[in-house]
């Protein structure tokens, strides 16, 4: 393990917890004796579920799938193995439950999906019960009374019901609990594999997504397209791309963390992380999804802009990256029209080249759509304070028939949905964690710092966006990573302080050499 888990205050090494509740055992032979008797029971549970015939009666089979996940993610989770398995669970899951549509048919309130929103939810009753739940910080206070808000509009009648609150719960609290796992199990060395296995994760989705492109979808991929809300969201006849993600957003988001967190494990020493980023890029282009594409651009900016050492240098190096970057990006643009080959590549290329150029016009551009969107949002907040409920906004609203819709902006939902008080629990959130990711990583210089200051604005309005399940595990991830490395700084800090004060001599060494030897692997 890391040094830093033992600087970590919220840190606790308990072993490796089984899947049988409350044991935990470091000598191998116990843990050698849980796990074979945690996989005769999954045994078990599989011979139970293959007594019926998963095309007929497929929730059997989807209950043991679910518990087999949920089990083994639940028996390490307080090791660093968690959250990357955790991770690769849910890059995969909506491909792989698209895979199994022959067999298993089309299930929207499938057990599978209750698998995350379980885990967290346990995780942080337990660091709530064990009181280890935290608010030293802003951003923690503005965290814990988010959380409340949501909870209270979980009953809020306007939303058409209870089970469209708690829907809204399953969407909308496990982004915030894994900002809380972040914090617990946080170490340079976990963020830094987290991100890596991110890369290789973007990498896969890169290629299936081009596959889809030039040689189009699987027959049980057009299956689930046809049941699909959105299935009329098309660009020259085609569906965005969606790779083996659960939809196009979340493709794009993750291409956008995998460009950014390139960048950022580049300068933070791995150079060979930068060898993915043309795949990336193409992919993202194709998608022909302005957002990401603004999102990707803005992020490189700011990963440019805040390797100045003084704050002071930062807005220059700012306005120059932005002047480079936008000018590079409208150049390639103008040329981007020759690169296409068929016809279904020239309409995407064109779709993509006539919005990014021409943002304010609204036969070309959804910009000014989600403008109107986000201001509707705030004037809903004050208008309506009590807010419509928190699954108003989610899909809760078509699965049980409920009254709301997603706008696909996290303000404007946070005001439709939770009301004044929600709204400003939000907008303080917003405003404290990306203050605390730009101060820690100008104090301190951590990994973690860098990632939360480049995430947070190039997700600016998509931090809730509540069926991106990939891409909020590793923001809000990382957000607790953050903060947790900020508490580290300043316990060193303080350490540093009493030491010269007591020997009477200045100190050697800076905060930041500090952090990083103690954020460095034993």
């Amino acid at each position: 393990m890391a040094a830093a888990e033992n600087q970590n205050p919220e840190y606790r090494e308990l072993g490796y917890a089984t899947g049988l509740p409350g044991l935990a055992r470091r000598d191998n032979t116990g843990r050698m004796a849980q796990w074979l008797i945690l996989m005769l029971l999954m045994l078990g549970g599989l011979a139970v579920s293959l007594r019926y015939n998963p095309a007929s009666h497929p929730l059997p089979l989807r209950i043991f799938l679910a518990l087999s996940i949920f089990t083994v993610l639940f028996s390490v989770r307080h090791t660093p193995a968690m959250p990357l398995a955790a991770l690769v669970t849910v890059a995969f899951l909506a491909g792989v439950r698209r895979f199994l549509i022959p067999v298993f048919g089309i299930m929207h309130q499938d057990p599978l999906l209750l698998v995350m929103p379980t885990l967290t939810t346990l995780y942080f009753m337990e660091l709530a019960f064990s009181r280890r739940l935290r608010a030293d910080t802003t951003m923690g206070k503005a965290r814990i009374l988010l959380i409340l808000v949501m909870l209270l509009e979980c009953v809020n009648p306007k939303q058409g019901g209870l089970k469209v609150g708690l829907t809204g719960l399953l969407f909308y609290l496990p982004p915030l609990f894994w900002s809380y796992i972040g914090r617990t199990l946080y170490s340079e060395r976990l963020l830094r594999n987290m991100l890596r296995l991110l890369l290789f994760i973007a990498v896969l989705a890169s290629l299936y997504g081009l596959h889809q492109l030039f040689y189009g979808y699987t027959p049980w991929e057009q299956q689930w397209l046809s049941s699909q809300a959105d299935w009329a969201f098309m660009v020259h006849d085609r569906s965005h791309q969606f790779s083996f993600m659960s939809s196009s957003t979340e493709y794009g988001t993750v291409l956008v963390l995998a460009i950014l967190s390139s960048w950022i494990l580049f300068l933070k020493g791995d150079r060979w992380a930068l060898l993915p980023l043309p795949l990336y890029g193409i992919a993202l282009f194709y998608i022909s999804g302005r957002g990401p594409v603004v999102q990707a651009l803005l992020g490189t900016i700011v990963v440019w802009a805040i390797q100045g050492r003084t704050y002071r240098s930062w807005a220059p190096r700012l306005a120059l990256a932005g002047c480079l970057f936008v000018g590079g990006l409208v150049f390639g643009l103008n040329h981007a029209q020759s690169l296409a080959g068929n016809k279904t590549e020239q309409g995407i290329v064109n779709h993509q080249v006539g919005g990014l150029l021409h943002p304010t016009d609204a036969k070309k551009s959804t910009a000014k759509i989600h403008a109107d969107a986000m201001i509707g949002g705030l004037q809903a907040a004050f208008t309506d304070p009590l807010g419509d409920g928190t699954g108003s906004t989610t899909l809760g609203v078509g699965q049980f028939k409920g009254t709301g819709g997603n706008s696909e902006v996290d303000i404007s939902n946070m005001g439709f949905s939770l009301g004044f008080l929600g709204l400003l629990a939000f907008l303080t959130l917003i405003g404290s964690t990306v203050y605390l990711a730009f101060r820690t990583w100008h104090d301190h210089r951590t990994l973690a710092a860098l990632a939360a200051a480049v995430f947070g604005p190039a997700l600016f309005l998509g931090w809730l966006n509540s069926d991106n399940y990939t891409t909020m595990l590793i923001l809000w991830f990382t957000f607790g990573a953050m903060e947790a490395s900020h508490l580290i700084g300043q316990r060193i800090t303080t350490n540093s302080t009493i030491g010269t004060a007591e020997e009477g001599e200045p100190g050697s060494s800076t905060v930041e050499n500090r952090t990083r030897t103690a954020s460095s692997p034993a």
